[in-house]
């Protein structure tokens, strides 16, 4: 077994575990004939008689890093990985009795059955089964990670009749945006049912240019006093935070000024660490552009890099990521793309319009 200090850099290994599931597993031991065992243990030893000793030192060092490092990890590095742990327990099981199956994990569910019919569902509409099958296809959450059904980031822009002079008010400023474009920005969250992390979450937005943004958010925005402030000092940053809710969707709607003039027609977005997602839809739409005479000159391409450095500054100099194909890329003008199962990444959204 290796050491508290080796076992202190193997977080990382754990990257492709995305949901353990333990079955009547004895998680703190067995005192079914434990002094049996120990004494049959003398003249026939069985490496599974130790572990299955209730306080055994050698398993309670392991439950201690698993409890620290695992169960209790609060985000992905080096030293911990935070991955559910789900485990089923028999209620008819004399072996493994509930507070065992249990251990230090969070997550239990109780079947019918004892230590071995637990494993012998009669049929697919049998109650174990489907609980089985529903652990498999819609795995658990971790307390450190959010649990993403579908995140949504929708951009619809358009074109002014020739640069506008759009007066604009944030606070006690009065000022005049000078643009030729103007955006619908939609950005949306829909968490799982089995989302069990609860620190507020936050959707945010910025412009650039000395453009401005204007906020409609779908519930009460619990953003810090300070965060709400930049918008009314500059006009260009919103900031929505809530607390997530199962099986809930979040929305954060924009009306965006000067956000894409020429130079600047791109996305970039940050898909945090502490996530996970099933399914991340990006769509662009230039209908109106078409509509007004105008040209797509660069065709939309979408670009995904893997690994979030949580720094835009960082993106920059690594390029672009691996290009990814649009599920639909109409002459009437609108894009869309999806990528699925992400634990992380960033992606670049890059396209072009010409008179």
């Amino acid at each position: 077994m290796q050491d508290r200090r080796s076992l202190a850099l193997e977080g990382e290994r754990l990257a492709a575990v995305r949901h353990v599931i333990l079955i009547a597993t004895p998680n703190l031991g067995s005192t079914l004939l434990s002094p049996l065992r120990r004494l049959l243990g003398i003249f026939l030893p069985n490496p599974q008689e130790r572990t299955l000793r209730v306080l055994d030192p050698e398993i309670a060092d392991i439950r201690s890093v698993i409890t620290a490092r695992v169960v209790g990890a609060q985000r992905r590095s080096a030293h911990a990985w935070p991955v559910p742990v789900t485990c089923f327990y028999g209620m008819q099981d004399g072996v493994v009795v509930e507070a065992s199956a249990k251990g230090p994990f969070r997550n239990i569910v109780p079947v019918q059955g004892d230590h071995f019919s637990i494993l012998r569902p009669q049929g697919d509409e049998d109650p174990r089964y489907k609980e089985f099958v529903e652990a498999l296809l819609e795995p658990a959450g971790h307390d450190a990670v959010y649990l993403i059904d579908r995140f949504e980031h929708h951009v619809a822009v358009a074109p002014l009749d020739g640069e506008q002079h759009i007066p604009v008010t944030h606070g006690t400023t009065n000022r005049i945006v000078d643009t030729d474009n103007v955006a619908t920005v939609t950005r949306a969250v829909t968490f799982s049912r089995k989302n069990t992390c609860r620190a507020p979450f936050d959707l945010r937005y910025a412009t650039r240019n000395q453009g401005f943004v204007r906020a409609t958010m779908s519930h009460d925005n619990q953003a810090y006093p300070e965060e709400k402030g930049r918008w009314t000092d500059s006009g260009l940053e919103a900031v929505f935070r809530f607390r997530p809710k199962p099986g809930e969707t979040f929305r954060l709607q924009l009306e965006v000024y000067k956000g894409y003039d020429e130079g600047h027609r791109d996305v970039h977005l940050h898909l945090r660490r502490d996530r996970y997602y099933r399914a991340v839809r990006i769509g662009l739409d230039l209908t109106k552009y078409l509509a007004a005479g105008w040209t797509v000159s660069q065709e939309p391409r979408l670009h995904f890099h893997a690994e979030d450095p949580e720094d835009h500054d960082m993106c920059g100099p690594r390029g672009l990521g691996r290009a990814v194909p649009a599920l639909t890329g109409e002459p009437g003008g609108t894009w869309a793309w999806e990528l699925h199962d992400l634990r992380q990444g960033v992606i670049d959204l890059k396209w072009d319009v010409a008179r």
